[in-house]
Order: structure tokens, then sequence, then C-alpha cells
């Protein structure tokens, strides 16, 4: 009887952990050039974009928020809440391969995961990597990267 709670338990603590996993999204992005903003109040941003299929539309952005506050109108700089991390431990994927999908089923599918995390070289370092938590604030039309600032 004691080998079968022992079992029902680490069964579950095991379906957990898979769970858990199956929701964790790691978007690395290996562009140049930065999409993360900082607002005027210290809020941090990130946005990427792809060519729109509505022909009324020049392309569809895709912003997340970066959960930098920490009180009513106070926020972190970015440095506080980075994480290193080692890119050969993660099940990631590329931008440029997210980024073909479907706008309305890319949408969905940013919309669907649970924890989303912003993967990136340091500093143009190619051996050091770091990551950033992300929110999924959803998709605009016509969003210009340049005008997020």
């Amino acid at each position: 009887m004691k080998k079968l709670i022992i079992f029902f338990i680490l069964f579950i603590f095991v379906f957990q952990v898979m769970d858990a996993q199956k929701n964790l999204l790691y978007i690395y992005d290996q562009r140049k050039f930065s999409h993360i903003g900082i607002g005027i109040n210290g809020e941090a941003t990130y946005l990427f974009s792809i060519k729109s299929k509505n022909k009324n539309f020049q392309n569809d952005a895709f912003l997340f928020s970066i959960p930098n506050q920490e009180g009513f109108e106070t926020y972190k700089p970015l440095n506080e809440i980075v994480q290193k991390v080692d890119l050969d431990t993660l099940d990631f994927i590329n931008l440029d391969d997210l980024t073909k999908k479907d706008p309305w089923n890319l949408h969905n599918f940013l919309s669907s995961q649970k924890k989303i995390f912003l993967v990136r070289n340091k500093s143009g370092n190619q051996e050091k990597f770091v990551m950033y938590p992300l929110i999924y604030e959803g998709t605009r039309k016509n969003r210009d990267m340049l005008k997020l600032h």
C-alpha cells in the first residue's frame, strides 16, 4: 500500500512538471537590432512585426510588455530582471520561424501561452545569452517599431 501511495504521488508530480513545460515558450530573437523599448515612465516593451496578409495594412505588430514594474510608478532597469541562460538547455523557437505563421494563428498561439520568455545574445556576444519574461499584449495593425519609443 505504501508503494502505491508513493507511486501515485510521483505520478502526479511528473504530470505537473510535464504540463508546466508545455506552456513555456522561449522565443530566440537573433536579430542584430533591439526591439526592446523603454517608455517615458520606464515601462519596458518588446515588439516584432510581420508583413500583413490583409491588403488594408502594411504590417501586424505583436506587442509584449516586460514586467519591470516594482511600484505604482516605479520601474526596475532591465539589467535587474534579465536572467543569464544557457541556450543549449532551452527548447526555443527562432523568431524568424515563428513569424512564418499566419498572423491570426500566431496571435492565437501567443495568446495561449502561459509563460513567454525572450532569449537574446547579451550585447552581441555570440556565447552569452540572457532572457526576459514577457507578457503578450496583443496585435496591432500598422504599428511602426520606430514609433514605439
